[in-house]
């Protein structure tokens, strides 16, 4: 089912951006830069900025990845 498919996709645009914006998070935390609950303000932040992309594969995937790392980084340095 054609809906079945878009919401994979949506799912996964999300996850991608997650897990991007959670790396540079905890990386952030644990280098003591940022507090524990700063974490999920950094990936709320960048979740937020980010729509979710019609057609998923691997070029795409790794697009997402590496927009969401610097997005959250530029958001981990204001």
């Amino acid at each position: 089912d054609i809906e079945i498919m878009r919401l994979l996709d949506l799912g996964l645009n999300v996850q991608m951006i997650e897990m991007s914006a959670n790396t540079v998070a905890v990386e952030a935390f644990l280098n003591n830069r940022i507090k524990f609950t700063d974490i999920l303000k950094i990936v709320d932040k960048t979740m937020k900025g980010h729509k979710p992309i019609k057609k998923i594969n691997l070029k795409n995937i790794m697009n997402i990845n590496e927009i969401a790392l610097k997005d959250a980084y530029n958001i981990l340095n204001k």
